[in-house]
C-alpha cells in the first residue's frame, strides 16, 4: 500500500515540552543541591533557579536537539541533551564566580552530576516503557517503510512514534541521496536507494510504503507504486 504523507509539524511542542521538563528537573536539582551542600535554601536561590532554567531553555531548547526528550530513542541522543545541559551549567557558574559566589562551584557541580542522572532516568523509564508496549502489540503491527529522508519524512516519523499508535512502526526510511543513507533521522536508519524497494519490502517484511515527498512529482510517486506491485502488494 502507497501512501502520500504529509507530516504535522511538532517543533513547537517538542520545544515546549522540553522547557517544562527543564524547568521542572533543574528546580528539583538545583534545590536539592543547595540542601545538601548548605542544609537549607537561601532567600534567593529562586533568582538563581530561574536564570539556571533560562540559560538550560536557551542552550536545550533553541541550540540543542530538536526533539522532545521523551521521544528519544538512541543512548547518542540522550548524551547530546546531557552535554548541552552542561554547556549551561558552565556558563552559569562563570555568572556566579563574576558575582563573587565563590562557593557556588560545589553546588553547581553537584546539581549538573543529578541532573545528569535524572535526565538519563527519564530516558531509560521511556525506553522501558516503549520496550513494553511494542512488545504487547508486536504481533498486531503494521511495518511502514517511508520514501524520503529528508525533513517531511522525519517528521512524519515523529509523528507516528509521537502518537505511539500500536497499529503503526516505523521500520525505516529509503533515500537516493547518498549523504543521507549514514543518517538517523528520529533514531531511524535509511535502509538503502529507491531502486532497492522490492529487496527491502521482502527483507523487512514491510506492510506499508508511504511517500513522505510533498514536492515529489507523480511520475516519483508512480515508480514507488510500481516497485510495490512487483511484489504484488495491494
Amino acid at each position: 500500500m502507497v501512501v502520500r504523507g504529509y507530516p504535522r509539524l511538532t517543533g513547537l511542542s517538542s520545544g515546549l515540552t522540553n522547557a517544562l521538563t527543564i524547568t521542572g528537573i533543574s528546580a528539583v536539582t538545583y534545590s536539592v543541591a543547595l540542601l545538601v551542600h548548605t542544609g537549607s535554601a537561601p532567600s534567593n536561590s529562586l533568582a538563581s533557579v530561574a536564570l539556571l532554567v533560562g540559560l538550560r531553555v536557551l542552550f536545550v531548547g533553541v541550540l540543542g536537539p530538536r526533539r522532545s526528550v521523551w521521544r528519544v530513542r538512541r543512548p547518542g541522543e540522550m548524551l547530546q541533551f546531557v552535554m548541552w545541559i552542561g554547556a549551561a551549567s558552565a556558563v552559569f557558574l562563570w555568572t556566579r564566580w563574576s558575582a563573587g559566589a565563590a562557593s557556588s562551584v560545589a553546588i553547581v557541580l553537584l546539581e549538573f552530576a543529578l541532573a545528569a542522572l535524572l535526565w538519563v532516568a527519564v530516558y531509560l523509564l521511556v525506553s522501558h516503557v516503549r520496550q513494553r508496549r511494542r512488545s504487547r502489540f508486536d504481533g498486531n503491527v503494521s511495518r511502514v517503510l517511508i520514501v524520503g529522508a529528508g525533513e517531511a519524512g522525519e517528521l512524519l516519523a515523529q509523528d507516528i512514534q509521537r502518537r505511539q499508535e500500536p497499529g503503526l512502526r516505523v521500520v525505516g526510511f529509503v533515500d537516493d541521496d547518498l549523504r543521507k543513507q549514514r543518517d538517523l533521522p528520529a533514531g531511524i536508519p535509511v535502509l538503502g536507494p529507491c531502486g532497492a524497494l522490492p529487496r527491502l519490502i521482502r527483507q523487512h517484511s514491510i506492510d506499508r510504503v508511504v511517500v513522505a515527498i510533498p514536492s515529489a512529482p507523480p511520475e516519483v510517486v508512480r515508480r514507488v507504486a510500481d516497485k510495490c506491485r512487483e511484489l504484488d502488494q495491494p
